[in-house]
């Protein structure tokens, strides 16, 4: 009779959705800590009341060996029948609430099924929400529901053909094609507002695959309470894409990363930490890679970043930079201020150099700015980013100075200079003459007191490698010089520069073209 009873109550289960759905509430009640169901103040389905004897106990009868006058089972009532126990003033069994679309299906048929339904009830088991007398409480489809909506799925895919994964958490277990076959599938509930947190797990999936994580990628929203210590284990993660996990209601996460040695960048931006949740051992303590990391609008970061420790982070003094050059102690680090920050380095740009395009510039007029590469052990530094620049003395004629400031990882002061030369007369024009010539210029507009004078050069080759003459002319308004005692008929090549005098330092402009004269 108990088998053909049993075979009847199953025989309207709906099909194998339902059947995955009980399947993957046992496995919840599996993952549920030891002693957490049984510290329920009260049982629904097989325990005995205080007016019943429990199975096996002396005087129990035989549920099978009892029949009534009509011949019909006097088995105790089904599970989904109200119970009464005997004596007075027991309060009766509330009716276990059918599932949508179970029909005759009884919970009690799958072991600890009832148990762990009951234990997901608020306040240990109760039918009522404590303290509200008797109102009924969250019915129990609609908390099912919630774990179910709670059950987060690990995929562990292969990077190519080596031995590197990347996981991808997501809500349900199906594939993603474009990944292939994932090697390995981990599943579980974590600790939502839905879910007591008795009744759930911090980190539902654990593989032997996790020190092999190079990669994680949440695919879909997940809404935990408690994310202590989720990816401890990832020791070769350096990529974790966390947009969407949602940590509004977040009260832990203590020990979240604090296995992840091998990550060097990580973004928290999208991280909503207004509960304040605990911290502590966030991240390792001993920093050996992470550099970078952005942290939301909404948190506090202050003793929770790590310092950057030289010993194992080159160059690092401790601190921390963020997007502006200001620097940070780790005690320091401003509460709800979305930020990125740099762990700083101890680097002195006084101990590199500035490469410099060329040396000798022309006057303009206007402030002139050297093209320029600043380099340090080895790197060439990003204006704006690890130096500033300024300029000393950079428009007139004379010496000019560039000055870089070090900014966020760097600090020191480096200096180069360069000349700022006078400009060249703007033509030159010839005149022949026996056994002489004359050379007259065209000055420019202001010239004459930026200069303090001329040199004319003669030569008998164009290359003014055999230079005949060389006349210099000291009166800066002057503006045509003769040039006598020059053999007759001898071509000869003219060539003029500007000069400027500053202290005992003299600065010249550029040659002019060669210009042939023939002599008669």
């Amino acid at each position: 009779m108990e088998n053909t009873s049993k075979a009847k109550r199953t025989g309207g289960f709906p099909g194998k959705k339902l059947m995955a759905a009980m399947m993957s509430l046992l496995l919840c009640a599996a993952l549920v800590p030891a002693g957490a169901l049984a510290d329920a103040s009260e049982a629904w389905a097989d325990e005995p009341t205080a007016n019943q004897p429990a199975a096996g106990d002396a005087g129990s009868a035989s549920s099978g060996d009892q029949s009534g006058s009509d011949g019909s089972s006097s088995d105790s009532p089904s599970a989904d029948q109200p119970t009464t126990p005997a004596g007075s003033g027991t309060t009766e069994k509330p009716n276990f609430p059918h599932l949508p679309g179970v029909g005759n299906f009884n919970p009690n048929d799958i072991p600890g099924l009832s148990d762990f339904i009951n234990g997901l009830r608020p306040g240990g088991g109760t039918d009522t929400t404590p303290g509200s007398g008797s109102s009924p409480s969250q019915s129990v489809e609609d908390q099912i529901a919630a774990v179910l909506a709670n059950e987060v799925y690990a995929l562990y895919y292969r990077n190519g053909t080596t031995d590197t994964y990347t996981v991808v958490l997501q809500r349900g277990s199906q594939a993603d094609p474009a990944l292939g076959a994932p090697v390995e599938t981990q599943t579980g509930f974590v600790c939502n507002e839905m879910v007591p947190t008795a009744h759930c797990v911090c980190r539902a999936w654990k593989s032997s695959l996790d020190s092999k994580v190079t990669a994680l990628v949440v695919k879909d929203v997940i809404a935990p309470h408690i994310t202590s210590y989720w990816f401890a284990n990832m020791t070769a993660c350096t990529s974790m894409d966390l947009a969407k996990l949602d940590m509004a209601q977040v009260t832990d996460m203590s020990g979240m990363f604090s296995g992840c040695a091998s990550m060097a960048e990580l973004d928290l931006s999208t991280f909503n930490l207004a509960k304040t949740p605990k911290m502590d051992n966030l991240f390792p303590s001993r920093s050996t890679v992470l550099t970078t990391i952005k942290v939301p609008a909404k948190g506090s970061f202050a003793n929770v970043l790590p310092a950057p420790n030289p010993w194992y982070l080159q160059g690092a003094t401790g601190k921390w930079v963020n997007q502006f050059g200001d620097v940070f102690a780790t005690t320091a680090i401003p509460a709800n201020t979305a930020a990125t920050y740099t762990a700083q380095r101890g680097y002195s740009i006084d101990n590199g150099y500035i490469e410099q395009a060329k040396y000798e510039y022309t006057y303009t007029g206007s402030a002139i700015k050297p093209q320029y590469a600043i380099h340090v052990a080895g790197h060439t530094l990003k204006a704006g980013t690890d130096y500033t620049l300024s300029y000393r003395k950079n428009k007139a004629i004379g010496m000019a100075t560039l000055v870089a400031t070090g900014k966020g990882n760097y600090s020191g002061q480096l200096t180069c200079t360069f000349r700022i030369n006078p400009q060249n007369v703007k033509s030159v024009a010839l005149k022949s003459g026996k056994k002489s010539l004359t050379v007259k210029w065209k000055k420019r507009s202001g010239q004459s007191k930026l200069l303090t004078g001329y040199e004319v050069r003669v030569s008998t080759d164009k290359a003014a490698s055999k230079v005949k003459v060389y006349r210099v002319v000291k009166k800066a308004a002057s503006s045509s010089v003769t040039i006598k005692n020059l053999k007759a008929k001898k071509t000869y090549y003219i060539t003029m520069r500007t000069y400027k005098k500053i202290g005992s330092r003299y600065y010249f402009s550029t040659w002019s073209k060669p210009r042939a004269v023939k002599t008669k």
